[in-house]
């Protein structure tokens, strides 16, 4: 178990070049990945700049060592997707399905 219920998660990572995640295109730089408890699904809230720019459903992947460095996995191309995200120093990471529906937002929101 990584934390307990109630627990907040808020993860940095960047981006080395543009990307889609669930639909949304994130460009290049700096965010940050906020969600609450320990998973196994997690609404996470992808935030720039203090501004929630997506809301996506992710998995959270449970690691048998703590990863090394943080990383960003894309599928390969020219329309590269977000498949998961490592943390330096943890030992869980998000996982995201290119397939799924997303609730995107311009503005910070409440989660209800």
């Amino acid at each position: 178990m990584i934390s307990e219920a109630g627990d907040t998660h808020k993860e940095s990572f960047k981006l080395g070049a543009d990307a889609k995640l669930a639909g949304q295109l994130l460009f290049k730089g700096s965010y940050q990945a906020i969600w609450n408890g320990p998973g196994p699904s997690a609404q996470v809230q992808i935030v720039q700049k203090g501004n929630v720019v997506a809301t996506v459903p992710a998995r959270v992947a449970t690691l048998l060592d703590k990863s090394p460095k943080s990383s960003v996995d894309t599928s390969p191309g020219p329309s590269a997707t977000v498949l998961a995200i490592q943390f330096k120093g943890k030992t869980y990471a998000l996982s995201f399905d290119s397939g799924s529906t997303t609730s995107i937002t311009q503005a910070s929101a409440k989660t209800p």
